[in-house]
């Protein structure tokens, strides 16, 4: 993933790395139990019907994050060269 990122750039790059990771994991969860909370919530009964709502959520998100990388552009390898 860093194989063209200069030697004094790694430092930064691990720290913003980390806490986009973090970010996304901690509003995933987040946006999960909100789900399945409401879905609990609507229908008592049906514990399972909201985690599997749960999980519909967290499969179509991952299919919206998905499809936007296949219109990415290739980066130019001299842009940290500059």
């Amino acid at each position: 993933m860093y194989n063209r990122l200069p030697q004094k750039y790694l430092a930064e790059t691990g720290v913003v790395e980390n806490m986009l990771e973090q970010f996304g994991s901690r509003f995933g969860t987040a946006l999960i139990a909100t789900v399945v909370s409401v879905v609990i919530n609507d229908r008592v009964n049906h514990v399972m019907q909201a985690f599997q709502t749960g999980f519909l959520v967290s499969l179509l998100g991952i299919i919206l994050m998905f499809v936007p990388t296949f219109l990415l552009k290739r980066v130019n390898s001299n842009i940290f060269t500059k």
